[in-house]
């Protein structure tokens, strides 16, 4: 039986998959311009059935990733690669935290480097997440776009206790900068997994989609925001 994570590790490792997540699919036809799609984001653990887990949306240097993070709710992730910054939302409590992105925004090795280094202070030293190598392993077709496939292996701490997580990562400009394929190995302990995109469609809301809603409340910390989600139930 595989153990299961200690809460703030839990969180972290969630909110990070949700700067990441790390994991999109795109699908085999073209339906709209590369810069301007959305489509439903599904995930499917290992020996389980397929799930939709929220959707992607992508315009310009701009993106939206939305996420069911369990029992605290809809969670969004935006990223204005102009402005160089990454907003995450609680669609619940209708509050946010804002960061800097790492770079110009179009990786999404950015984006867990960014996320890392705002999330991982905030847990006081309790929980660490950091990249231990990261090899390319050449170019591969996704479902009709091709797509550079590399293996990173990252370490997940929490109080002292580590363990490596091994994902395997297919990137191009589809989803950028969301990689089009994420899946997690199985191992003894760590549960595999993946995650996709189908159903993708143009772009209809437009700019809008990728803006701060009015009257939403600035929080201080991404853990606040989570742990206020919780006690909204």
């Amino acid at each position: 039986m595989k153990r299961r994570l200690p809460f703030f590790a839990r969180v972290s490792a969630a909110l990070l998959a949700l700067a990441v997540f790390a994991c999109l699919l795109a699908p085999p036809a073209v339906v709209a311009a590369p810069e301007e799609r959305r489509a439903e984001l599904l995930y499917q653990k290992e020996g389980g059935e397929p799930r939709r887990g929220g959707e992607a949306m992508v315009f310009g240097r701009h993106a939206r990733l939305d996420v069911q993070l369990g029992k605290a709710g809809l969670f969004t992730l935006l990223v204005d690669g102009e402005a160089g910054k990454m907003q995450v939302l609680s669609q619940r409590l209708k509050g946010y935290v804002e960061s800097r992105v790492e770079g110009e925004g179009r990786s999404w090795r950015e984006l867990v480097r960014s996320a890392s280094a705002v999330l991982m202070p905030q847990t006081l030293g309790m929980v660490s997440f950091e990249e231990k190598s990261y090899r390319e392993l050449g170019r591969e077709s996704v479902e009709g776009y091709e797509a550079l496939k590399s293996r990173c292996v990252f370490s997940l701490g929490f109080m002292g206790s580590y363990r490596d997580i091994t994902v395997d990562v297919w990137e191009g400009e589809a989803f950028a900068p969301f990689p089009l394929k994420v899946a997690v190995l199985d191992d003894k302990s760590t549960q595999g997994g993946a995650a996709w995109l189908e159903a993708v469609q143009p772009l209809k809301e437009g700019r809008d989609a990728f803006l701060l809603p009015a009257g939403y409340t600035r929080f201080g910390s991404v853990l606040d925001l989570i742990l206020y989600a919780l006690s909204a139930l």
